[in-house]
């Protein structure tokens, strides 16, 4: 088992175990994914004790756990929350921005919306789009006006979802506004804006509908109509069926007249075997795409698209209009997720209706007309009575609440607390002092050399895999370590082994003042990061060299440096005392560049096999800021994000090899199989076909590099093994010529 599954697998036991306590101190961990890890478990388990201590995470440094803490926050829905929310409003990352929109608007407190409306103001559209749809569940008529004024944005995402936030609050002064947005451009604006409307024009009188008074019914019908003459409702409604107040979905069935024809493009997609694009876009695309799966959020999985679904069927032989295929994709949304929401409530068991009610409350910190209308279903299924649920549920979470808070008052304070119960060890830096001791051991025994050669050669040369070589190699020498001890031990000799080359990097010049460090600094890191900004401030610690505000002072240098840079520009002076930044097409400079390059990727390597897949990421990354064109980091990139489950962002990194080298063998296979995934089985077939001939010789020799990086996800690994099984059958014969195919996928794979 992999470190960073073994700790995860931690994180879940204290979950299933409802150790709050133990998830709260995990909160402080040193590893930023334990932190990241224990926010999302304190939000699924909608623990309102947790919210101090999610708040305070906020000020976490790593973007992913603030992500995470403020997710938790808007799960658990406690109001205490709202002003440290408010103030992630203005976080530097995107990402924690729409975050902290979309939890707002989903704890509803109604002192967020001034905050929300000047959040509209933000220069990222995701943003603004989350604080639109976060305005409407809040529901409160001063978001009316800016609201209004989102309607005539040039974004259609930002017009669809404001005119849906207006449907929320269905107050009457949007009636004129939402009426012109029937003109709207595009359809789903128009679509959404008639669904608007019913919730203020026509849901006032769906009650009436029941009235047994024919007179109060046909008044009814006769009000159940748009401005401007467009009816929804006429006289053909069959006025005997019973109307559920509370089911907001009755608009959006009332309002649809091609009920027929949507069934029978969904038969015909069921029987040419075709349903399952629909079901599998779904699946790839359920964290792109919020309110009801048509509006992007911030995420951006390129085969989520639905002209490019439509496209697809088209291309399968099933022609199908953009209104019909949104359609048909809601209808599937909310059949998984009422499986979803039954199989999370079933999987309590319950056996009375209390028992439903309490694990619902459990399970959703908050309610939605979603969930009340499955909750509702899933009762009538198990033929349990169903009255006020609203109320009910409502009285169930007060009780819940006040166990919780007699639970706190009672409990012994967790200040302090070195081991609570449950809590591993592990979470609690590592149990650092023994691991320092047995470090100290280690190099007492002169044992240590082989932890410090591994981690040298690693950064030139490392393969996947290679950790378990050290781990056999270290139990050869009576030395045996636990994951999570060997993870330790090879970090913090990452760690001093950067700071000894940063440290020579400094002091070739031998600098005798604070400017000079401060110089050589931005000459040989032009790019602030925070290992190198504390490799500096130890350094100079060291030379006791005082520093009050480090990056302040190094900001000072660039500038003055700069406008040195420009002077000599003007003048030519040639005897300017700095030196110009390397060019990398310059021979020298390249090469330089492209061994920084293959150091980072080779971290990058070995973090992957450590299980740290967010910092092999990042060395990626870095190693392609260094040198954009290494190859060897791009592929390895795309192969994790293949080992994560996320097809598309790999077929984007592999795209970026075949623009550099269309030659690649290796990654044509790595393509056949998401195109195998994806259904497209000759386009795959035409992929190995490649491979083979770019690359001739032993199959298993040539996909050996994929199989090592896909061993952590056992789905995409036995895809990969059914691949090419599949496509280097000889009864998988090509029907269209490889010119005409190779044009088709390059442009799949574009979008």
């Amino acid at each position: 088992m992999r470190v960073f599954d073994l700790l995860k697998s931690r994180i879940d036991k204290m979950e299933e175990k409802r150790d709050i306590n133990g998830l709260i101190l995990a909160l402080k961990d040193d590893d930023e994914i334990i932190r990241k890890e224990s926010a999302r478990a304190l939000g699924n388990l909608g623990a309102v004790e947790a919210t101090e201590s999610l708040t305070n995470a906020l000020e976490d440094p790593h973007q992913g756990v603030r992500e995470e803490t403020i997710t938790a926050l808007g799960k658990i829905g406690n109001k205490q929350a709202t002003n440290t929310l408010i103030k992630a409003l203005s976080d530097p990352q995107i990402s924690v921005r729409w975050r902290a929109a979309q939890a707002l608007g989903n704890i509803g407190s109604p002192e967020a919306v001034k905050p929300l409306t000047q959040t509209l103001q933000d220069q990222d559209t995701g943003v603004r789009e989350e604080v639109i749809t976060a305005l409407g569940k809040i529901g409160t008529s001063e978001a009316i006006e800016p609201l209004l004024k989102s309607l005539k944005s040039p974004h259609i995402t930002i017009r669809w979802r404001a005119v849906h936030a207006l449907g929320m609050i269905a107050d009457p002064r949007a009636t004129e506004s939402l009426t012109e947005t029937l003109q709207d451009q595009d359809p789903g604006v128009r679509e959404e804006s008639i669904t608007a409307l019913g919730r203020i024009t026509i849901k006032p009188y769906l009650k009436n509908l029941e009235n047994t008074d024919s007179r109060v019914k046909a008044e009814a019908i006769q009000n159940i109509q748009l401005p401007d003459e467009k009816q929804i409702i006429t006289t053909e409604i069959d006025t005997t069926k019973t109307v559920p107040e509370e089911d907001e979905a009755i608009v959006s069935d009332i309002s649809t007249s091609s009920d027929g024809d949507v069934q029978l493009k969904q038969d015909e997609l069921k029987n040419k075997g075709y349903y399952h694009y629909i079901e599998r876009f779904i699946d790839k695309s359920r964290y792109d795409y919020q309110e009801n799966m048509i509006q992007k959020t911030g995420y951006s999985y390129q085969i989520s698209d639905l002209s490019n679904l439509r496209k697809l069927l088209e291309y399968k032989g099933v022609n199908i209009e953009e209104m019909e295929l949104q359609e048909i994709i809601q209808i599937e949304i909310k059949n998984q997720e009422y499986r979803e929401f039954e199989e999370k409530i079933m999987e309590y068991k319950p056996t009375n209706k209390m028992k439903f009610l309490e694990i619902y409350a459990q399970n959703y910190t908050s309610d939605t007309p979603e969930t009340l209308q499955y909750l509702e279903k899933l009762l009538k299924i198990h033929n349990k009575p169903v009255q006020n649920l609203k109320a009910e549920v409502l009285e169930i979470r007060q009780k819940k609440e006040m166990k919780e808070f007699e639970n706190k008052l009672l409990q012994p304070s967790i200040e302090g607390s070195a081991t609570g119960k449950g809590s591993p060890s592990i979470l609690l830096k590592f149990i650092k002092k023994e691991l320092i001791e047995k470090r100290d051991k280690l190099i007492s025994t002169s044992n240590y050399h082989l932890i410090e050669s591994f981690v040298h050669t690693a950064k030139y040369d490392y393969q996947i895999q290679d950790l378990e070589k050290l781990k056999k190699l270290l139990e050869t020498k009576n030395l045996s370590f636990q994951d999570e001890e060997l993870l330790w031990l090879i970090q913090e000799e990452i760690k001093s082994q950067e700071y000894q080359e940063f440290e020579e990097k400094i002091m070739e010049n031998q600098p005798t003042s604070k400017q000079n460090y401060l110089e050589q600094y931005i000459k040989n890191y032009p790019q602030n990061t925070s290992s190198s900004i504390g490799n500096l401030r130890k350094l100079m610690q060291k030379q006791k060299i005082s520093s009050i505000n480090l990056e302040k002072e190094l900001e000072e240098v660039r500038e003055k440096k700069e406008v040195e840079e420009f002077e000599k520009r003007l003048f030519h002076d040639e005897d300017s005392p700095y030196e110009s930044l390397p060019v990398i097409e310059s021979g020298v400079a390249k090469d330089r560049a492209l061994k920084n390059s293959q150091i980072l990727s080779n971290l990058g390597n070995l973090f992957y096999d450590l299980g740290k897949t967010d910092e092999a990421l990042n060395y990626y990354d870095k190693a392609l800021s260094t040198y954009p064109e290494y190859i060897t980091a791009w592929k390895n990139k795309g192969l994790i994000f293949l080992a994560m489950g996320r097809p598309p962002k790999a077929a984007n990194c592999f795209y970026q090899v075949l623009n550099l080298d269309p030659e690649f063998g290796e990654v044509w296979l790595d393509i056949g199989m998401i195109l195998f995934e994806m259904g497209q089985v000759e386009e795959a077939k035409l992929c190995y076909e490649k491979a083979l001939h770019i690359q001739p010789g032993n199959l298993a020799e040539i996909s050996s590099y994929t199989r090592k990086f896909l061993h952590k996800n056992p789905y995409y690994l036995e895809m990969f093994e059914k691949y090419l099984k599949t496509v280097s059958s000889d009864e998988l014969a090509l029907e269209t010529e490889d010119a005409v195919m190779v044009d088709k996928f390059l442009k799949l794979l574009r979008q």
